[in-house]
């Protein structure tokens, strides 16, 4: 079997967001990225995102999501930025990855195209794949492809998008061989 050598994936992204709640109503209320350079340091950001006057109308507020994730409404309007200064900060950071994974990519790219439905003009986006894609034996070796089995059963995820981005992004660079 080939390993693919890290670098050749590198930069190499990962994604994580933060909802108002699981509802049909909910929305993105914090994205954020950790970004794997070629000599396999990782940087991360994040931006939690102010509700503008259509979400305050119409979006569902789960206080049970707020108890999962401990970001409070008010935090959102004191720190949050708009939803495009999110979602163009976001595309600005992972543009030039050769990936961008996600632990929930379906639910994240949803996330994602409702930021991207706020910008003025259309911006391309990298497509989300699984976090597990480049813990495979292939990429990592047959102990990284092991590592990510007892990284995913273990998980303990701080429910912060930055904190939960960076999570993925340092477990893989722990799995190289």
């Amino acid at each position: 079997m080939a390993i693919i050598w890290p670098p050749d994936l590198t930069p190499l992204a990962f994604v994580d967001l933060e909802a108002s709640g699981l509802g049909p109503c909910s929305y993105a209320i914090e994205i954020g990225w950790a970004l794997v350079g070629p000599d396999l340091s990782v940087t991360s950001d994040s931006r939690l995102i102010r509700p503008d006057e259509y979400l305050k109308r119409y979006g569902q507020w789960e206080p049970e999501a707020e108890r999962v994730h401990g970001i409070e409404w008010a935090t959102l309007e004191r720190e949050g930025v708009d939803r495009a200064a999110a979602v163009t900060a976001y595309l600005d950071a992972v543009d030039g990855a050769k990936m961008v994974l996600s632990d929930a990519p379906a639910t994240d790219a949803q996330w994602i195209s409702e930021l991207l439905e706020c910008l003025p003009a259309p911006r391309a986006t990298p497509g989300l794949r699984h976090v597990s894609e480049v813990f495979s034996a292939d990429v990592v070796g047959p102990s990284g492809a092991w590592h990510y089995d007892s990284v995913a059963r273990g998980a303990a995820k701080a429910h912060r998008a930055e904190a939960d981005a960076r999570y993925w992004a340092e477990r893989w660079v722990a799995a190289i061989p």
